[in-house]
């Protein structure tokens, strides 16, 4: 009698463990809240360090276009000083206080002899105006201040 009584027991108990039973959301609610707020932890988290690499790239480019700015008005600075130090009145002054050279008072004529290869190659206009008579002499002349032809 024993026997029988463990016997169904033992039934009772096995189809206890192998009957599937169904599980509704209500019973996984902690496990899907746990789920839900590690996902907007991550979420959070790339927000952030995506929001500190934009802030990282603008303070970047401010400080790249500071750094333009400075450069600029320092080439500017630097071709003010260049223009200042070739100008020929600066480099008169400085040839008369450090290599001694004096200015001459200025003649009035320089002389250039023009070569006669030069004339050969001359452009057909100034061959016509050599042979109307226009100037096409060996001797040309040219005042010192002005450009030479």
């Amino acid at each position: 009698m024993m026997r029988a009584l463990f016997s169904m027991l033992e039934c009772g108990a096995a189809r206890r463990r192998t009957m599937a039973r169904s599980r509704s959301i209500r019973d996984r609610a902690p496990l899907v809240i746990g789920a839900a707020c590690c996902v907007a932890v991550v979420l959070f988290s790339l927000l952030v360090a995506f929001s500190n690499a934009v802030v990282k790239e603008r303070r970047l480019l401010r400080d790249l276009r500071a750094d333009k700015v400075y450069l600029e008005t320092k080439i500017g600075r630097l071709e003010e000083e260049w223009y200042r130090a070739t100008s020929r009145d600066r480099i008169v002054a400085l040839a008369e206080k450090e290599l001694g050279l004096v200015t001459p008072d200025g003649p009035g004529l320089v002389v250039v002899l023009a070569s006669a290869a030069k004339e050969r190659r001359l452009p057909a206009w100034r061959k016509v105006l050599a042979a109307v008579g226009g100037g096409g002499g060996g001797v040309r002349e040219a005042l010192a201040e002005g450009p030479r032809p």
